[in-house]
């Protein structure tokens, strides 16, 4: 089937295909996907763009938006014309990328990979096994249920796990402090990045690669030091 291209206009738009190019304008849009695997830009403004069912591509860019993998409405919407389209019954696996900016980016069901890029971002992988990326800026990642990756990158980063066997990374020496929170679950955190880091497994049996100079807590139970 065919893919509908399709440019937003500062405006509420949702998707009306199987599939969809969906491209916003340098204003404040809101774009909802369809049930198919779509691929949506907000370009400028300070955007809101819903995936829905399939496994899309989503970009933020250079402004302050709010990019959903799925159907779930933001909390306190009460724009009846896109939050009746939210179908949260089946999950797909999305890419989401924040671009530039402070972003929020929620990843929901399925193992989804979130990317907040340049600014402050908040990256929810929420269900499934997910992959967060922080990249440059002070951002606060949370795997949620799942086995997640998280990787932090330039900035103070607080990362957090939850529940599930979770790797989590703070490995760019950038001399600030990061969080570093397992959860429940077999974990894996790694702060080797020369930083004063605060380090803290959770439950289940964990393993930290740290450095000296870094906060661990008592429930780490494999504690690997490096003593440069």
């Amino acid at each position: 089937m065919a893919i509908a291209i399709v440019i937003a206009g500062m405006l509420t738009f949702v998707g009306v295909a199987a599939a969809a190019k969906i491209q916003g304008t340098g204003g404040a849009d809101t774009i909802v996907g369809t049930t198919g695997s779509d691929s949506l830009y907000g370009l400028g403004g300070e955007d809101i763009i819903l995936g829905l069912r399939g496994s899309d591509r989503i970009f933020g860019n250079a402004d302050d938006d709010e990019l959903y993998g799925d159907g779930e409405c933001p909390a306190g919407t009460t724009d009846a014309d896109y939050c009746a389209t939210a179908d949260t019954d089946a999950d797909g696996r999305d890419r989401i990328d924040g671009q530039e900016g402070d972003d929020v980016l929620y990843g929901n069901g399925n193992n989804d990979r979130l990317k907040g890029s340049i600014g402050d971002d908040v990256l929810y992988g929420n269900t499934g096994d997910d992959r967060l990326e922080g990249n440059a800026g002070d951002d606060d990642l949370r795997g949620n249920e799942g086995d997640d990756r998280l990787t932090g990158g330039m900035g103070s980063d607080d990362l957090r796990g939850g529940a599930g066997e979770d790797s989590i990374y703070a490995t760019t020496d950038d001399d600030v402090t990061d969080l570093l929170f397992g959860g429940p679950g077999d974990d894996v955190l790694r702060s080797r990045n020369g930083s004063r880091d605060d380090v803290n497994c959770g439950g289940g049996e964990d393993r930290a690669i740290v450095d000296q100079r870094d906060e661990v807590s008592p429930n780490c139970e494999r504690v690997f030091v490096n003593n440069n």
